[in-house]
């Protein structure tokens, strides 16, 4: 993001660096823009402060949107996982039920040694 700023800042340093340069060469007889200028110079800084505005509530806006997706994410990874969970238990109860169904019918199971 500071990256992102001090480039701005550069680009609108070097041009006003350029005006400057073009006006210091201007005829005495030109420079009748002066007063243009003046007028010209503050809507120009309340552009540049509007265009930084809206820069940082775009970027304000991709961090809310990121978390957002980030967020979705998770919810589908614990359903995913409460999903794995309840076919456990499922898995389960099935188990049960049929060694219940064994014992009653008088299954002892399988001998070892």
């Amino acid at each position: 993001m500071a990256e992102k700023k001090s480039c701005v800042e550069a680009f609108v340093v070097s041009a006003w660096r350029a005006a400057l340069w073009v006006l210091e060469r201007l005829p005495v007889s030109s420079r009748g823009l002066i007063a243009d200028l003046e007028r010209i110079i503050p809507q120009t800084r309340r552009t540049q402060q509007s265009s930084r505005r809206l820069w940082s509530q775009s970027v304000l806006q991709r961090l809310a949107l990121q978390y957002v997706a980030d967020s979705l994410h998770a919810l589908r990874e614990d359903a995913n996982a409460l999903k794995a969970a309840s076919d456990w238990e499922h898995a389960a109860k099935i188990s049960l039920d049929l060694t219940r169904q064994q014992m009653q019918t008088g299954h002892r199971g399988v001998k070892t040694g």
